[in-house]
């Protein structure tokens, strides 16, 4: 008996050390990707979430008690009644649904997210629970903005240009043409 103790006891604490390395490589890829990932019980609207969602909403990792009302004023106000939409569909029609839209930071800054939630179901086929990720996708829209910028430029001095011209990729497909 005492054997088989020892034995459960060396068990228990490799599992919980498999464990413990398990979240702490989850933190660390949620940290490098720049991925949070939160929970929302829908019977009792308590909200949580991971490090990296305080980091990408710009708190510290557990330095307020997340809300649904606390999530809602840190959405641009622009997005906001998109963001209540959302909500309110998943409640009635128990229905997860991907949504991009821009978070205000306390110092002011705006951050772009891209969201992916489940449903999580109880076996009478409720909603309990909303699962997601959040990813800040700022960079990338930067990039895209400056890209397109360029575009316009680009077309701008095709169009002022005194000949037809034609800009070809190397897929051979047009991506610029002037107005001539």
């Amino acid at each position: 008996i005492l054997a088989r103790t020892i034995r459960y006891a060396i068990d228990q604490k490799k599992t919980l050390l498999k464990l413990q390395r398990s979240k702490k490589q989850l933190k660390a890829a949620q940290k490098l990707a720049n991925i949070g990932h939160f929970e929302w019980d829908l019977k009792t609207e308590k909200v949580y979430w991971s490090d990296e969602m305080y980091r990408i909403y710009g708190y510290e990792p557990q330095s307020v008690d997340v809300t649904v009302d606390f999530v809602l004023n840190n959405i641009h106000s622009e997005d906001r009644p998109k963001f209540q939409n959302l909500i309110k569909e998943v409640k009635e029609k128990q229905k997860a649904i991907a949504f991009d839209y821009r978070i205000i930071r306390p110092d002011k800054s705006i951050r772009y997210v891209k969201g992916n939630r489940e449903m999580i179901l109880d076996n009478k086929g409720k909603a309990i629970q909303l699962f997601g990720t959040i990813r800040d996708v700022t960079k990338e829209k930067a990039y895209e903005t400056a890209i397109e910028k360029e575009r316009e430029t680009a077309q701008m001095y095709l169009d002022i240009a005194g000949s037809m011209m034609v800009v070809i990729n190397q897929s051979e497909e047009i991506t610029l043409l002037n107005q001539r």
